[in-house]
């Protein structure tokens, strides 16, 4: 989820925030809280971060250049 980019700020910058931010609360609830699941809990819990960090720091919504090749070339 965390390099879906749908799913991640768009700015540079923003990604590093969510991620680190991520990590830390990870970190916290893994060691001083014993989750077992705390990456995906913190991954969850922070996820409606990226619509804030996306509104102060704006950049471009990220688009695939072309699309997919469906199937082996012939």
């Amino acid at each position: 989820m965390i390099s879906d980019p749908r799913t991640t700020p768009d700015s540079r910058l923003g990604r590093f925030i969510f991620a680190l931010s991520v990590a830390l609360l990870g970190h916290y609830l893994t060691f001083f809280m014993q989750m077992r699941p705390a990456l995906y809990v913190a991954l969850i819990a922070l996820s409606p971060l990226i619509l804030v960090i996306d509104k102060i720091l704006p950049a471009a919504r990220f688009a695939w250049s072309r699309p997919a090749i469906h199937g082996a070339p012939q």
